[in-house]
């Protein structure tokens, strides 16, 4: 793994000299230990990078299962998705069937509910990199209800992206889905659930519907807390650094 700092627009009158980290991936074995130094998959086809998996530094979050336990929403949401009768079925994304059916399912759902972000290109460029080589399969006998893309290396697994019927919003189809990953998960005796960044009040279901949530402060693990919260609550949108707004939490 090569680390490189990639220099950003830089605020002189707050002395603030941001540079953006990424990780270049060199050994298929390094994998875990690059999500556990926080880094994440890079899949900007507006600015690509060279071929080999490049990784960018964020506010990452993960589910360390050894502490994991369902809460109170995740029983909720259990019984209100019993009328539905879903199953979850786990596939190689080799051996993986994707059909047409497949594919106009997840290119509605990105264009309804990612928008801009997420255009048909990039969705096939997803789907056909080499850290993607896993699928779990949401359907209820009559309906196809989601799909999830993942990466699963040895001891973790990233739950990358989910796409689902957003006629059972209502349901916590969603929520669902992420629960079920996670505890099949921890069925399978893995250590740590990666969950992407969470930025912003919209993420907030992820640290807020679940047990045993961390983030990564940049240096290390933290167990979330009223700090972190407040973070993604307010999503900083001025250029003042987290060191000067809160010193005491770098002083340790």
């Amino acid at each position: 793994m090569k680390i490189l700092f990639s220099e950003a627009p830089a605020d002189y009158s707050r002395y603030v000299f941001p540079y953006a980290v990424y990780a270049l991936q060199e050994t298929e074995t390094e994998i875990p230990q690059i999500y556990a130094r926080g880094f994440l998959p890079y899949t900007d086809t507006r600015f690509p990078l060279p071929e080999a998996p490049f990784y960018y530094l964020a506010r990452s979050i993960r589910v360390d299962l050894k502490d994991f336990s369902l809460t109170s929403e995740n029983r909720r949401i259990r019984r209100k998705m019993e009328a539905l009768n879903p199953r979850m079925q786990s596939y190689e994304r080799s051996q993986f069937p994707a059909g047409d059916a497949f594919w106009a399912f997840c290119r509605r759902y990105a264009r309804e509910r990612i928008g801009d972000a997420m255009p048909a290109g990039r969705l096939d460029y997803i789907f056909g990199h080499r850290l993607l080589n896993r699928i779990f399969a949401f359907e209820n006998g009559a309906e196809t209800l989601g799909y999830v893309w993942a990466v699963d290396r040895g001891e973790m697994l990233h739950y990358w992206f989910a796409f689902y019927n957003t006629d059972y919003m209502r349901h916590g189809l969603g929520k669902w889905m992420m629960e079920q990953v996670i505890s099949q998960a921890a069925a399978e005796g893995k250590r740590y659930v990666y969950l992407g960044t969470c930025y912003g009040s919209k993420a907030m279901y992820k640290v807020r519907d679940f047990r045993a949530v961390q983030y990564f402060d940049g240096n290390r693990w933290k167990p979330v807390d009223a700090h972190f919260k407040a973070k993604c609550k307010e999503n900083y949108s001025d250029t003042l650094d987290d060191w000067k707004r809160f010193p005491e939490r770098y002083l340790l």
